[in-house]
């Protein structure tokens, strides 16, 4: 496992294709910034990412932090990020629910996120997914060599 990298109460990682990020309590606007700064690099270099998300010990995020992440989701447009969040709170659950509907009919991305109750649930989806995205993109590596469409 790579370093983790502080912020605050919380942190991050970031290993392949791969985000990781925990939170524990509230978390700033400049915190949330600095902890999906790598995920965003991350992006740079690869068109589709997992993010695993535990929030079990994370409180409602501030009006400020929810319009940043409204408005990152609109710029970040078609990125294709894969994302599992690890969480008890139906709050949580809801309000993030929301921030993404709003972001998805602004840009048109379709979403691709998990709600789960245990790490070991997040680590199968994460498994689960990489499955089914290599066999994809054999499929699609066998199209190719064939000449399909």
């Amino acid at each position: 496992m790579p370093p983790w990298i502080s912020v605050g109460a919380h942190r991050c990682y970031v290993e392949g294709d791969l985000f990781v990020m925990e939170l524990h309590g509230p978390v700033s606007l400049a915190e949330v910034a600095i902890l999906l700064a790598p995920q965003e690099q991350l992006l740079l270099h690869t068109s589709e990412i997992f993010t695993l998300c535990d929030a079990r010990e994370a409180v409602l995020p501030s009006p400020e932090v929810r319009r940043f992440l409204n408005e990152r989701g609109q710029r970040l447009g078609k990125a294709k990020i894969c994302s599992v969040v690890i969480t008890h709170s139906v709050m949580l659950r809801t309000m993030l629910q929301l921030v993404e509907r709003a972001a998805m009919l602004l840009t048109g991305r379709p979403l691709d996120t998990r709600f789960v109750a245990s790490e070991e649930a997040a680590w199968a989806w994460i498994a689960q997914r990489r499955s089914a995205r290599a066999t994809r993109d054999e499929a699609e590596a066998d199209n190719r060599r064939r000449g399909a469409p």
